[in-house]
């Protein structure tokens, strides 16, 4: 698993120009893609987990994970920290591991080789992509400087109209990934003709059989593809997150006050986050972050109104930049029939050799386990089916005072009364 930045310029959302970044899960053998994702901005652990989860909801849980040393994989959440780096080796550490994915799914990790490029297999794999996809493009910029296109400072400034817009690019390369690279036949010594489709057909079943791939639900899988926060002490105003500036409150904070817990939160969609106990890692239950200026009917304050109306002006003024931008810079010339006619020179050769195009999907009900994600995304069901948690029930019973007395005879005269 690594990251790469595809040499094309697009039209990102906002309107600027950008060169995409890809952060990809390959197959160690086959170098079929299982699962990937694509944006504007600098990748980290947020893109990790979301390659993670598309390629883990079809294929599995591996037992190992091979990836790149930055520290975006070396991170708490995904590989549990990181003790020291030295020339060679990245080492774990074990203390941190206990709320990592790798160790809560029993995933072994190994780093590549630090400044050592040709230790990561993933990276011809994206050289593939690089002569199949990119090198085709008008808005090619090349690898380096020394191989720049000429003209490219043309197509930046819009001159030649030939500059994609970010969803646009992501759907044609999707689609070299999905029916032209992973169905695309190879003469190596480990394909030896076949496609990595093909080889990860004949394999793919007996791997599960054998227990080196195994799936958990979505559910559990989604819980566990996320941030978590630090561990602190509930306060009767909730859990203050200092990594986002977002306060969270729940109606079972009162009765948990100076508990020490963590949070897990998704960082695309943190307004909601899953309390769970430092030391037991018992889930406690949900936890919503404040809603001020989250929405026009809860800006409650002018100076509240302000700041909204702030928000929804730039957003408005964006939108407009982005659709002038793509106006003035999408091209007309088509790229549809270059990708149209790999995909049907890669049909007519799969049909020549008798192989099927699309991956073999597999039973994975009978490999699915049950992981403690599990037990707590049904007590979070539990929750928003009644509605509201019984504060009673979780709050300590309280014992009643024992008063003090100076002397025996004292304590004997009001126990004659009672």
């Amino acid at each position: 698993m690594d990251h790469c930045q595809l040499d094309v310029v697009v039209v990102a959302p906002d309107g600027r120009l950008c060169c995409p970044w890809f952060t990809a899960v390959c197959d160690f053998k086959t170098r079929k893609f299982l699962g990937w994702y694509i944006g504007c901005d600098a990748p980290g652990a947020p893109q990790i987990f979301t390659a993670i989860h598309r390629a883990a909801i079809l294929f599995g849980i591996p037992s190992d994970f091979y990836m790149d040393n930055g520290k975006d994989y070396r991170s708490k959440d995904f590989a549990g920290g990181r003790k020291a780096i030295k020339k060679i080796k990245v080492e774990i550490d074990e203390c941190d591991s206990r709320v990592s994915l790798t160790k809560a799914l029993g995933i072994t990790p190994h780093f590549a080789w630090i400044y050592h490029g040709q230790s990561k297999p993933i990276e011809r794999a994206f050289g593939s992509l690089h002569r199949l996809f990119c090198r085709h493009q008008d808005a090619y910029r090349g690898p380096d400087v020394a191989r720049k296109p000429e003209g490219l400072k043309d197509v930046k400034a819009g001159k030649k109209g030939e500059l994609l817009h970010f969803d646009e690019f992501e759907t044609l390369f999707n689609s070299t990934i999905n029916d032209v690279y992973n169905c695309k036949s190879s003469s190596g010594k480990t394909l030896q003709g076949r496609s990595p489709n093909d080889l990860w057909n004949e394999e793919f079943p007996a791997a599960c059989e054998s227990g080196k791939v195994r799936f958990v639900s979505s559910e559990a899988l989604a819980l566990y593809c996320t941030r978590t926060s630090e561990t602190k002490m509930l306060r009767a105003n909730g859990f203050y997150d200092s990594a986002i500036g977002c306060e969270y409150w729940a109606e079972w904070v009162p009765s948990e006050i100076n508990t020490k817990v963590y949070l897990r939160r998704d960082d695309y969609h943190f307004d909601e986050a899953v309390a769970f106990r430092a030391d037991t890692h018992e889930c406690i239950g949900a936890m919503y972050a404040d809603i001020d200026n989250k929405a026009a009917a809860l800006a409650r304050t002018e100076s509240q109104r302000a700041k909204l109306s702030e928000l929804i002006h730039k957003k408005q003024t964006v939108n407009r930049i982005a659709e002038r931008t793509v106006k003035l810079a999408t091209g007309t010339d088509d790229r549809a029939p270059y990708l149209e006619s790999m995909i049907a020179s890669v049909k007519v050769d799969a049909a020549m050799r008798g192989r099927p195009i699309v991956a073999e999907s597999s039973n994975t009900e009978k490999f699915l386990m049950h992981t403690p994600m599990d037990s707590a995304k049904q007590m979070l069901k539990r929750q928003a089916a009644d509605g509201t948690q019984d504060i009673s029930a979780l709050a300590p019973v309280k014992q009643a005072k024992k008063k003090l007395y100076s002397l025996e005879c004292e304590r004997e005269e009001a126990e004659a009364l009672k």
